[in-house]
């Protein structure tokens, strides 16, 4: 049987994904999700021009520190996780804060900016405290969040072309002072999982970022894996720079 799934939390330990995939029996229902016969658990197939093999390689990158939807493979095709907020744990931390600053790690890590918020939230009917922005859900009342579809990570450059530190440095440092976003009020939590992504991410684990590479099922020559690892850790690197010039 497989496994429930629970919210992904910041943690020293990488939780890399772990679901016997192969164990899931998926039946689409009337509402146009795919439910597990055994668990109940519901998935949205996600379209193959959607690059489901990078989105499954990002969730898998930033399982454990920001909470993002499970992709798993079921045959040939990939599903995420739609994740019933009843089942999560709220968050110990300002829920608006933790937000922006998981929006700000995807666009820097992945090179995704589809994920947005504002102050134009759709409400959810049947939800009372439930809103939806794009690419994201937040309970502000209750503390909980969820990002999910990441078509756009990892664009093509990411893995052809090493990046350069102080050009890096020059963008993000213009992108996370600009109006969007309120430094000063996300800085401490976006420097913790900084912290946790370059302890997961050292320089000396590309065998491990090899195996979970392989485990989404995305093809990258050597190479192309050594560049994308390179630049995920420069990215890191260059924003934990940017933030540490910033004062408190």
């Amino acid at each position: 049987m497989p496994e429930r799934l629970t919210q992904n939390r910041i943690t020293s330990d990488s939780s890399r994904f772990s679901l016997r995939e192969e164990a899931f029996n998926l039946v689409k229902g009337e509402d146009g999700f795919y439910a597990d016969k055994v668990t109940k658990e519901k998935f949205s197939k996600i379209d193959s021009t959607a690059r489901p093999e990078f989105q499954k390689l990002a969730a898998l990158i930033l399982k454990g520190v920001i909470n993002v939807s499970d992709i798993i493979k079921v045959g040939n095709n990939y599903y995420s996780h739609v994740q019933d907020f009843e089942n999560i744990r709220s968050s110990n931390t300002n829920i608006m804060a933790e937000m922006q600053s998981d929006i700000i790690i995807i666009e820097t890590v992945l090179e995704d900016n589809d994920h947005t918020f504002g102050d134009s939230f759709r409400f959810v009917p049947g939800e009372d405290s439930n809103f939806e922005v794009h690419n994201l859900r937040i309970d502000r009342k209750n503390g909980k969040l969820n990002f999910f579809d990441f078509g756009p990570a990892f664009p093509e450059e990411m893995y052809t072309g090493k990046e350069n530190l102080s050009e890096l440095e020059a963008l993000l440092e213009e992108n996370i002072m600009s109006d969007e976003f309120n430094i000063y009020f996300i800085k401490e939590i976006l420097e913790k999982k900084i912290k946790i992504l370059l302890s997961l991410y050292k320089e000396s684990d590309f065998e491990n970022f090899k195996k979970i590479i392989q485990k989404s099922g995305v093809k990258l020559k050597k190479d192309e894996q050594m560049i994308l690892f390179y630049n995920i850790r420069l990215r890191l690197k260059a924003l934990s720079n940017v933030l540490s010039r910033l004062e408190s």
